[in-house]
């Protein structure tokens, strides 16, 4: 039910877009590459996928990234959705609270991606670090001489469902 709840979250925030408007919409970032929402969502969730412990996973089931958005489950090839998982792609994971890891950090990159397009241009100087997605957080513009922290994200926790993480990334 919970995943229904955040999928149903993610399609309200993900503004629909049509074909034509897509060549002029603002850019989101991972590594430095910019995608529109649609393909940055379909490859920020590839690599949630890809960047998961693999304590998440049956052992030996692991899907391997193959492509951008693509992941090998066996001896198919499918893409890494959370919206509409497909079954052997759900199957890799070892629990429900994996599988609501996965989709947790999907939601947060295509938060990021939103973030990213509202604040296009915030800043006035062209000297300042751009917004990112680094695969598990969102990085906002900073300012040149300053250092962004961010807590570590609960989805990337090992071994625990615990929310006991002091640790900071900056």
């Amino acid at each position: 039910m919970e995943q229904w709840v955040r999928m149903l979250v993610f399609l309200i925030l993900m503004p629909m877009v049509t074909l034509t408007e897509e060549s002029s919409l603002p850019l989101c970032y991972w590594k430095n590459k910019g995608f529109t929402e649609n393909g940055f969502q379909k490859v920020a969730c590839a690599k949630c996928y890809a960047y998961m412990h693999t304590s998440n996973f049956v052992p030996g089931r692991k899907a391997r990234l193959v492509e951008a958005t693509l992941l090998n489950v066996g001896n198919i090839t499918v893409e890494a959705n959370f919206t509409l998982p497909h079954r052997q792609l759900i199957q890799t994971f070892s629990s429900e609270s994996a599988v609501d890891k996965w989709t947790e950090c999907c939601i947060k990159a295509a938060q990021c991606c939103t973030d990213m397009t509202n604040n296009v241009n915030i800043a006035n100087g062209s000297d300042w670090c751009p917004w990112t997605w680094d695969g598990w957080l969102c990085w906002p513009q900073t300012p040149p001489g300053s250092t962004a922290q961010r807590p570590c994200p609960s989805f990337i926790r090992f071994g625990t469902t615990e929310h006991n993480c002091d640790c900071k990334v900056h």
